[in-house]
């Protein structure tokens, strides 16, 4: 599979970084240099290189970035699970798009998100947790991008800090799974007292997407 546009950017960026530092630091060994920049260079190249010249560096970790690395390990991880368990990743940063973001408009996504929803495709991933926006949201992965593998993805509120959006309340998710195949979630929010149930979501894998039912009362 070849590398996408922002592939490309980010590799010919890190490919940058190791072709100059070595320049500046011969050209300027007794200067304390600052990299800027954002999650396309927060990595171990470019960390590494700076403590290894002392420099000091400032880089947003905000999007997140995945590392090929990663990729694999999720590979590996999931590679000797039971077909009849549940593959459920947890991440902080999500890995799709969402429409949460301002506005409703679609979120940012982490650096490397092709390959990443390659490598979760790969792992047979079921279940994809994250959170990060602060937003509880639920849908199939394939009702948001074409190519994406079987996975369900759950996003979770703010649980216990004051970091709330678009009026949402303190909350978190509850999630069970009835049989194979089947996810039922449960968002319980804050009521100024006690954390209480909301109306339960059901997700049945069927047609190669997940489709939702309404749940028995429990």
């Amino acid at each position: 599979m070849g590398l996408g546009a922002e592939q490309v950017k980010q590799d010919c960026e890190l490919k940058a970084f190791s072709r100059r530092a070595p320049k500046l630091k011969k050209a300027f060994p007794q200067a304390r240099l600052v990299a800027a920049g954002d999650s396309s260079l927060a990595c171990g190249r470019v960390l590494g290189g700076c403590l290894h010249n002392e420099w000091e560096f400032v880089l947003t970790f905000k999007e997140g970035r995945i590392s090929h690395a990663q990729m694999d390990l999720i590979r590996a991880r999931f590679r000797d699970v039971a077909e009849a368990k549940t593959r459920i990743l947890v991440t902080h940063h999500p890995l799709f798009a969402l429409p949460i973001g301002e506005g409703e408009g679609l979120t940012k996504t982490v650096g490397r998100h092709e390959g990443a929803l390659q490598a979760v495709a790969d792992a047979g991933v079921q279940m994809v947790l994250a959170g990060h926006y602060h937003r509880s949201f639920s849908r199939s992965a394939r009702d948001m991008v074409e190519k994406a593998g079987r996975e369900l993805v759950i996003q979770a509120g703010t649980a216990t800090s004051t970091r709330l959006r678009d009026g949402e309340t303190q909350s978190f998710n509850w999630i069970d799974v009835p049989r194979p195949g089947a996810v039922e979630l449960r968002v319980y929010g804050w009521t100024g007292e006690a954390f209480t149930a909301g109306t339960p979501a059901g997700f049945a894998f069927e047609d190669e997407r997940w489709a939702t039912y309404e749940p028995q009362p429990a």
